[in-house]
């Protein structure tokens, strides 16, 4: 073979060789691969579920001891703070309420109103709860409460005050009277009683005590109806019917001494209710006997008044 022709066969065989790498470079033998072709894009959804987060009372304010007021009630205000992590636009002023409670005691009650924001996730509320003149003495809890508008709810009850005892009566009437009497009268109880004693105050059960004084003569000031004469009680006396007399047994009075009266208690509570044992006592008066005195008038007036004293057993 002649060199010329060796050298164009090394030429072409250069070229091939170069144009087969162009061909490979350029993906020409992807075409019989197996592996799958991959799009440019996929789409990708997210989902993320944010719980929601219960407020939370931080604050509650301190109540100093409260007096009640006599037959009536006291205004006790005081405020709290809410917070919410989700902002205050979540918590459900409508739902803000507090109470006051104590065992035994009827709870009260009342819905507390928005003061205003205090940042962006707590809110101050401020309440008034009226407590009553016969609510029991003692420690009494405070309990706010709150919703969020998801319907998450907390209360606080970490707060209490304390209520003072208070000892408060009103009777009535203010004067006994006795139909005329003549010295042989027996046993004769008084025409307008019986004397109903009103406990306005939340002290309970009560004793109820008299001081007694003899009655002196309006026209004979020197003449007296003893003292010793009459008896009182919680239940009404006999009076006598003709010659049969059933003396009256309730607690004999002695001049000028304090006496215990017999089985008379007087409960805290409404005494509006009027029953005549709801926060009540009746005493019942009767003369037992007359000594001997002259026809006149008799009373405390030259004398001073009997003393209805109530105190703690």
């Amino acid at each position: 073979m002649e060199k010329t022709d060796i050298f164009i066969r090394g030429i072409i065989l250069i070229f091939i060789m170069l144009l087969t790498l162009s061909f490979v470079s350029a993906g020409f033998f992807d075409f019989f691969r197996k592996e799958p072709q991959l799009a440019p894009n996929q789409p990708l959804g997210l989902n993320i579920t944010v719980g929601n987060t219960a407020p939370q009372i931080i604050f509650v304010e301190t109540i100093p001891s409260v007096d009640i007021t006599e037959s009536s009630t006291v205004a006790v205000t005081f405020s709290f703070l809410a917070k919410d992590l989700d902002g205050v636009g979540n918590l459900n002023d409508a739902s803000a309420i507090a109470s006051f409670n104590r065992s035994g005691e009827i709870t009260r009650s009342n819905s507390c109103s928005l003061i205003g924001s205090v940042d962006s996730t707590t809110k101050n509320y401020s309440c008034t709860i009226n407590i009553w003149y016969f609510d029991g003495a003692g420690t009494w809890t405070i309990n706010a409460t709150i919703t969020d508008n998801n319907g998450a709810n907390t209360e606080n009850t970490t707060t209490g005050f304390t209520l003072n005892p208070t000892t408060a009566m009103q009777m009535s009437p203010g004067i006994l009277t006795w139909d005329p009497l003549s010295v042989i009268d027996r046993n004769q109880t008084s025409n307008n009683d019986p004397l109903l004693l009103n406990n306005t105050g939340n002290d309970n059960n009560l004793n109820v005590n008299i001081t007694a004084i003899d009655l002196s003569g309006e026209t004979i000031p020197s003449e007296y109806i003893f003292a010793g004469n009459f008896t009182v009680d919680i239940e009404t006396g006999e009076i006598c019917s003709g010659a049969a007399c059933i003396e009256c047994d309730g607690k004999r009075m002695v001049n000028a001494t304090t006496e215990l009266i017999n089985g008379a208690v007087l409960p805290k509570g409404n005494h509006s209710i009027n029953d005549g044992s709801t926060g009540q006592e009746q005493l019942y008066f009767c003369m037992t006997a007359l000594n001997t005195i002259s026809t006149q008038s008799y009373s405390t007036a030259g004398v001073g008044t009997w003393i209805i004293l109530i105190s703690r057993p």
